[in-house]
């Protein structure tokens, strides 16, 4: 397990290098556990991208979106995750509680003179 993803296949060093596709640990109360969640690509080596790394196939940003909207009641995505679309977010239904409308409204001011 690693803050980052690793290549499926050791390097001439017996270790791995930084790769693409990683998972996530999502733990606590209102997860909705004991499954995984989003496709996974497999590890032959005709399945990997660049036949070397693991295609990272769900956004990092749609699960925490679901924890921002479901659990914390936040729904300023724009904010958070400057760029970020609608048309982006899928929700996988990793946590439960009741949902916020997402707000993706792009046109608020985030920083001031200065701060851009």
């Amino acid at each position: 397990y690693s803050e980052f993803g690793r290549r499926a296949f050791d390097n001439a060093d017996a270790g791995t290098d930084h790769g693409w596709g990683n998972n996530m640990l999502v733990i606590g109360g209102g997860v909705n556990g004991g499954q995984f969640y989003g496709p996974w690509p497999g590890l032959a080596e005709e399945q990997l991208f660049q036949d070397a790394d693991v295609w990272a196939l769900t956004d990092y940003r749609t699960i925490l979106s679901e924890v921002l909207l479901k659990r914390l009641h936040n729904n300023k995505l724009h904010i958070i995750f400057p760029g970020y679309t609608e048309s982006e977010y899928q929700p996988l239904g990793v946590v439960s509680g009741s949902l916020v409308d997402p707000d993706f409204n792009d046109g608020e001011i985030i920083f001031r003179s200065g701060m851009e």
